[in-house]
């Protein structure tokens, strides 16, 4: 696991002090060690730089840029290939002789061997560039997934790339400008979108894609099409649960530490049962609010303590309090670009604390995105096959608006679900799911829906698995667990496992309800106690500490009829959202969140 720096100097006007500062500013990604090449490329130069955590191979022999024996080959990688070793017997039997026990010189060997046709076989969590000098030619690919970031932008002077986006901001060869596209998508989803980014003139490359540079040019080609099959096997259970037992062995290679984030979930749980099952044992970690939150979180933790006992792990739970919003601006300040989820608060948080008796930890992310495990999932398919609501959506989303939700109502979630699912109604399939995802409450520009497809529920479940698990979940999770120096690996997203769940009939996902087929593997385990209770939200009580008043200073931007905000969405608007929630008339929790991280964010980084 890695941070990456490439710049290519097309003007041979450029000196080393740039890829040295931008190894610096992502010095977090690899504390044990930090490196650099500069070689000449064709009428260019190139310069390559890493900086390295260790994970496999511990020794320096393995440290990077990791170049062959002839110099014609070189790479920097960040990442796991879980399917290094399969790879290396293949290589040797071809001929290829290793100097180290690591995935890089795998990687390395397979792009020499292969050229870009290699990053199909690549069972893995990766963003790399690959550098031949003979054939002047860079090769950058990120994993079908996306669970590595890879940003880059190119100037008249240069072409730049980095693992994160403090990395192009270090090298000062890019201006630093607001993309104000992404302040309205923002407000809709809460996050910015692939391949763009908030700033104008950085992008994100793709998942699944590979970058090709050379004398004439970039080209951007994809190397997996995984989303696409339509196949409609049917679901065979025990072939699921070998499946994932493979990838939880593949991602328990290590030689550091692994350790695991708990929530007493269904998802970390299975995860924490097959590892005992495989011989396995895990410490865990999981986070639990003091007395004064109320019930909010009380039940993850306690059902994570119960998870450690009955299958043998060291478990370690760390209190969260109010004190945790001290930290709100720092944790801004280090935030790439905005994020409107309290996970990600917490995900900060919740990795420097395990970072301090691991390097690796995995985490269940993902599961819910290939297994159908949100309540919109469950929705979504109801809404498809009921043409009375497809009819009478207008009258519909009427009665919806005489549901209390306030925050003590008694039936405030079930009232609150209901109303929503009622309020998003269209008789247009594509609009009602879009409307689940999206805050509605501010005058932004409609997203644009022109998707044509036959097969609609598989259509809005690939959408959650390459918009918000991309640039939400594994954004957020990438983004802190790296800048406290710990690895975080995401089984349930093993490309093998994918591949199957992709040929299946995916409305069949929810045939006996949400995750029902990772519950049923769970219950053999005697995990019923976890499978039949209710899903938490891994997130702040942020409802109530607005009720407390704990924001004065996150909200302070009312008080400012300057501040950039108010450009893209009326003050009063927001106004509001504030006073209808300290009514506690209605839960506008999420929203009013989601405003405070985009203002506060641009505040510290546009002044």
């Amino acid at each position: 696991m890695c941070g990456i720096n490439l710049i290519i100097d097309k003007k041979v006007g450029l000196d080393d002090s740039i890829i040295q500062r931008m190894n610096e500013s992502i010095s977090h990604r690899g504390p044990d060690h930090s490196n650099w090449a500069q070689h000449n490329f064709s009428n260019q130069r190139i310069y390559v730089g890493n900086t390295r955590l260790k994970i496999i191979d511990s020794h320096d022999r393995a440290n990077q840029p990791l170049s062959s024996k002839d110099g014609q080959y070189m790479l920097t990688f960040n990442g796991e290939i879980y399917n290094y070793k399969a790879l290396k017997d293949i290589l040797i039997d071809k001929g290829y002789n290793f100097q180290t026990e690591s995935d890089t010189e795998v990687l390395l060997n397979c792009m020499i061997e292969y050229g870009s046709e290699g990053v199909k076989s690549l069972n893995g969590m990766f963003a790399f560039a690959f550098v031949d000098l003979a054939k002047n030619q860079v090769i950058i690919a990120r994993d079908r997934h996306g669970m590595k970031p890879l940003y880059y932008a190119e100037t008249d002077a240069a072409f730049v790339f980095s693992s994160e986006l403090k990395g192009i901001h270090a090298s000062n060869l890019v201006s630093k400008r607001l993309n104000e596209s992404q302040l309205n998508h923002y407000l809709q989803f809460r996050y910015a979108s692939t391949p763009y980014t908030f700033f104008e003139n950085i992008k994100s490359v793709t998942p699944s894609n590979v970058l090709t540079i050379d004398n004439s040019g970039l080209f951007e080609t994809q190397f997996s099409e995984v989303i696409e099959s339509a196949g409609k096997n049917e679901i065979d259970v025990d072939k699921i649960e070998t499946l994932l037992k493979s990838a939880l062995t593949r991602h328990l290679q290590a030689d550091a530490s692994v350790g695991l984030f708990l929530s007493g979930g269904v998802d970390s749980t299975l995860l924490l049962a097959l590892s005992k099952e495989l011989g396995v044992s895990l410490p865990t970690f999981s986070i639990e609010h003091n007395a004064s939150v109320g019930s909010f979180g009380t039940e993850d933790s306690k059902f994570a303590k119960k998870a450690a006992q009955q299958y043998g792990a060291n478990h370690h739970s760390f209190e969260v309090s109010n004190a945790i919003l001290g930290g709100f601006n720092e944790h801004l300040l280090h935030m790439d670009q905005p994020i409107g989820d309290s996970a990600s608060l917490l995900t900060d948080f919740l990795s420097k604390q395990a970072g301090q008796q691991v390097k690796t930890v995995l985490s269940g992310a993902g599961a819910d995105e290939w297994f159908a495990g949100y309540n919109r999932h469950k929705a979504f398919l109801y809404y498809l096959k009921s043409d009375l609501l497809k009819g009478h959506s207008k009258t519909l989303k009427g009665a919806a608006s005489l549901l209390p939700t306030g925050i003590d109502h008694p039936f405030r979630k079930p009232f609150r679900l209901t109303k929503k699912f009622l309020q998003n109604l269209d008789d247009n399939a594509q609009t009602t799911y879009l409307n689940f995802l999206q805050f509605k409450y501010f005058n932004t520009d409609a997203i644009e829906n022109d998707i044509t497809t036959d097969d609609i529920f598989k259509w809005a479940l690939n959408h959650d698995r390459q918009h918000y698990l991309v640039d939400d979940l594994l954004m957020l999770g990438d983004q802190w667990s790296m800048h406290n120096s710990i690895e975080m690996r995401m089984p349930f997203l093993d490309n093998e496992l994918t591949s199957y769940v992709t040929s299946l009939d995916q409305e069949a996902l929810l045939d006996k309800g949400k995750k029902w087929i990772l519950k049923s593997i769970l219950n053999k385990y005697e995990g019923t106690e976890y499978t039949q209770r209710s899903k938490e939200g891994f997130g702040l009580p942020t409802g109530k500490w607005l009720h407390d008043s704990l924001f004065a200073e996150q909200l302070d931007f009312l008080n400012d009829p300057q501040s950039i905000i108010f450009n893209y969405v009326e003050k009063d608007h927001i106004a509001k959202l504030v006073q209808g929630h300290m009514s506690k008339k209605q839960d506008y929790s999420l929203e009013i969140w989601s405003v405070m991280v985009l203002v506060n964010w641009l505040k510290i980084h546009f002044n």
